[in-house]
């Protein structure tokens, strides 16, 4: 897929939020920012492994089945 194509790229910052397919408990912030690293599995780097250590409840309760947005340009407003 595309993104294995993208292997070894890094980014210095960029922002990754957790989508999972039911709702988050409120105040739980499944979103964060700092460098991200394409690998040939798929991503990981310090915002990566910080989200999926704060996530790792709601992950847990919908059996591993989430989606990944990654904003490659943070410094830019999010339009969603």
């Amino acid at each position: 897929g595309l993104i294995r194509d993208l292997a070894g790229l890094s980014v210095p910052d960029a922002q990754v939020s957790l989508v999972p397919p039911g709702p988050v408990p409120r105040g739980l912030r499944l979103k964060e920012r700092g460098p991200v690293l394409v690998t040939h599995s798929g991503l990981s780097g310090p915002a990566v492994l910080r989200l999926s250590a704060f996530g790792a409840r709601v992950l847990h309760e919908c059996d591993y089945k989430a989606a990944i947005r990654v904003n490659w340009l943070p410094e830019f407003p999010d339009t969603q």
